[in-house]
């Protein structure tokens, strides 16, 4: 059984987008860039886990 996949709405604003259609990178940093950008203005993930997230493509790719 699937597991309910979250809203992520906040009930004074309404849903957060949290996904870019047609999005066109130029790299997997800049993909990385990108999805820590939607994640952290959606109030998802604080500025320093983006940061994170590119010190771990160095570490092992994803």
């Amino acid at each position: 059984m699937l597991a309910q996949t979250p809203t992520f709405a906040n009930p004074r604003t309404g849903p957060r987008l949290l996904v870019r259609l047609a999005a066109a990178p130029a790299s997997k940093e800049a993909a990385i860039r990108e999805a820590a950008g939607l994640l952290t203005a959606a109030g998802c993930i604080d500025g320093a886990y983006g940061a994170s997230m590119l010190r771990r493509e160095g570490v092992a790719n994803t």
